[in-house]
């Protein structure tokens, strides 16, 4: 998996198959032709399995041979060893590390750390955040970029740390991400993250530190643009909303986060199985 982040400065931005059952759209990208494909989806394209052919290959080749070596070893360990790991869970972390089983045994622990360390970010959100502006900070875009990644939208001034706690804050991120990571296609191809600093103040800027930054999420690549414009030289205009330059009209995706806290609830230890 991958994600990068695109940040925009200046002004209002301060910042960054063929399945014939899918609706589709073809763009021009690169004089290449490029399907976008949308958020929610129930299968791997064959144009994404293509791309990631290898991958593919190497994932479910000897996918069981790994989870039996990493599940070994987090039997033999005290903080996991009563956990009954979902296998499309700990696929993820095997994913996530190129199936180096000794990488994702130390990134298991890592979460089980975390999650006895920070286990309200991992409890269910009691108040419908869908409903009040500061909870619609985050979103994920209805339609995916060409390259099969999903988009993550952060409206960071919307939040008021006085209408919606920085721990509720918290714990919608990780529920955006964690729900989009349960699909296969997501899994393979990666995240991109826009971050729009508009309408930030001090009342933010507290919660910056160190700490906070790093537990929110890691970045593989980080671009700062200059204008909205810019933005369209990276993402297709069907992709993004109108006030970036693109097409979307709706965005936020209100029934695709309750759906997500319900099914998430309190997080299990043992993770959950994918969408599909």
């Amino acid at each position: 998996m991958k994600s990068s982040i695109s940040m925009l400065q200046d002004g209002k931005w301060n910042q960054m198959e063929e399945d014939k059952s899918t609706k589709m759209e073809t763009i021009s990208n690169n004089n290449e032709e490029n399907v976008i494909y949308p958020l929610k989806i129930n299968h791997i394209p064959a144009s994404i399995r293509r791309k990631y052919e290898k991958f593919l290959h190497e994932i479910y080749k000897d996918d069981q041979k790994y989870q039996k070596e990493l599940k070994k070893m987090l039997r033999s360990q005290e903080e996991s060893n009563n956990v009954e790991f979902k296998d499309d869970f700990l696929r993820i972390f095997l994913l996530k590390n190129n199936y180096s089983v000794q990488d994702a045994f130390r990134m298991v622990l890592y979460f089980l750390d975390l999650r006895n360390k920070h286990s309200y970010f991992f409890k269910k959100i009691e108040v419908d955040f869908t409903t009040i502006p500061s909870g619609q900070f985050v979103t994920v875009l209805p339609q995916r970029h060409p390259d099969g990644t999903a988009i993550v939208l952060a409206e960071l001034g919307k939040w008021m740390p006085e209408e919606l706690s920085f721990e509720d804050f918290k714990s919608i991120a990780r529920l955006t991400l964690y729900q989009e990571l349960r699909n296969p296609v997501t899994q393979v191809t990666g995240f991109r993250f826009i971050y729009d600093f508009a309408n930030t103040g001090y009342q933010h800027l507290k919660y910056c530190t160190p700490m906070n930054m790093y537990l929110l999420y890691h970045a593989t690549f980080l671009y700062f643009h200059s204008s909205v414009e810019d933005l369209l030289n990276y993402f297709p205009s069907s992709t993004l909303p109108t006030k970036y330059g693109g097409t979307l009209t709706e965005y936020y995706m209100a029934d695709y986060l309750k759906r997500a806290n319900e099914e998430q609830g309190d997080f299990p230890l043992g993770g959950l199985k994918n969408l599909f």
